[in-house]
């Protein structure tokens, strides 16, 4: 990111004219910095040259693309930070007009003398597919924290999930893991926890799953040691068995018989934690 970002500042060196005496400069560039991950380089000179020298210059607006976008790296450097949430054709086109919209809005504004302060089109306007900053917990996506809830005893535990190339580490080349385990996690650590952890946990909502597919790996309830820590009832929340047959969902209080997992099973989706 912070290699993006000298880029950015060169680019802007390089193409936006300056107005002098004898001849009318450039407008004020609009600039839309967008990310789907978090930085992998050194970012924070980067960052602060920024602040320094092209805030006044620019009309920027990062926008972080999905759950894994590191919102908290954007706004090291950008005043505006907004979340981009859609995961459909038509929300891609919801997105993309309300970026033509803010370029349009912000080119008024500038031929109109004015001076943009906040966002220059509503997020209302963008249907439901931007949200400010922070109103979601960004998870990491090297490591999967699952919470799962003890059957016998009601109490909480965490399941910790590492990528499966992080744990087989270097020697293990890329290219010898099986295709189908190199998006998977494997289970590392269980934690058992109490009814604290809700009330010290972050209150905004985690807006990330896993395929149950990709989990590699089981260990015993943390809790209670029942053999199954990964049972997933159909209200989402995930408990502890002792194998096959009708359980009791302490999430919900719901029965329901419970099957082994097959490669004929369809793939469930696994709500994931902050950790």
């Amino acid at each position: 990111m912070g290699l993006a970002l000298e880029h950015l500042m060169g680019e802007i060196d390089q193409s936006v004219r300056r107005g002098s005496a004898e001849r009318k400069g450039d407008w004020k560039p609009a600039v839309f910095f967008m990310t789907d991950g978090k930085p992998t380089d050194e970012m924070e000179k980067a960052a602060r040259k920024w602040r320094n020298h092209y805030t006044s210059k620019v009309n920027l607006i990062a926008i972080g693309l999905g759950a894994y976008a590191d919102t908290d790296a954007l706004k090291r450097f950008a005043d505006e930070v907004i979340r981009y949430d859609g995961g459909t054709e038509e929300d891609f086109r919801k997105f993309v007009r309300w970026i033509s919209a803010s370029v349009s809005s912000m080119s008024v504004a500038i031929r109109d003398g004015g001076e943009r302060k906040g966002l220059p089109v509503s997020l209302d306007k963008a249907e439901g597919v931007l949200k400010p900053a922070g109103s979601t917990v960004r998870v990491d996506e090297d490591v999967v924290v699952v919470v799962g809830k003890c059957q016998r005893t009601k109490r909480p535990y965490l399941l910790k999930y590492e990528r499966l190339s992080s744990v087989l580490g270097n020697e293990v080349p890329e290219t010898s893991i099986p295709e189908i385990y190199r998006e998977a996690y494997q289970v590392t650590e269980g934690f058992a926890i109490d009814e604290s952890y809700f009330d010290w946990s972050d209150s905004r909502e985690v807006n990330a799953s896993v395929e149950m597919n990709r989990l590699v790996g089981g260990m015993p309830c943390p809790q209670c040691g029942g053999a199954f820590s990964m049972t997933v009832c159909g209200c989402g929340g995930v408990f502890c068995t002792n194998g096959p047959g009708v359980q009791t969902c302490p999430w919900c209080g719901k029965s329901g018989e419970v099957s082994e997992v097959t490669t004929d099973t369809p793939s469930i989706s696994i709500k994931r934690s902050s950790g």
